[in-house]
């Protein structure tokens, strides 16, 4: 297992919410979905 530190920006949690309003998902949901992402290029 590798530990990884990932930070996200206050504009990247803005888009988050942008992205809430827009589809009905939860943030969690959402911010879960970009720590995948970027889970994924490690």
């Amino acid at each position: 297992m590798t530990k990884a530190q990932i930070q996200f920006t206050k504009q990247k949690f803005e888009q988050f919410d942008e992205l809430r309003r827009n589809t009905g998902a939860t943030r969690i949901g959402l911010f879960r979905r970009g720590v995948d992402y970027c889970t994924q290029a490690i």
